[in-house]
């Protein structure tokens, strides 16, 4: 249900068959993220739960989003870990 617009002249980078934008970037160092890059599989569960309402709405299967999500977790993983690495780099450059 959380969606947002393109921001002018910013470039798409993600989507998916649901939610036509995921992730954007606006110029070299600005990007927005609908996603989770870091979410666990316990993580998944309680927004399976939470979220039980809306799951039903768009007539998606919580039991298949859980157990398709485990060939994905330690990639995901592995991308969060980068991106946010690099941006907390950048943090350390600047303030040096």
């Amino acid at each position: 249900g959380d969606i947002f617009n393109l921001p002018t002249d910013a470039v798409p980078l993600a989507s998916s068959d649901l939610t036509a934008l995921q992730a954007f970037r606006h110029g070299e160092n600005v990007y927005g993220f609908l996603f989770h890059m870091e979410v666990t599989r316990e993580q998944i569960e309680t927004m399976l739960r939470e979220f039980s309402d809306e799951i039903s709405q768009e007539k998606l299967d919580g039991s298949g989003i859980l157990n398709s999500s485990t060939a994905f977790l330690l990639s995901m993983r592995e991308i969060g870990a980068a991106i946010f690495g690099r941006w907390a780099a950048t943090l350390l450059t600047s303030q040096g």
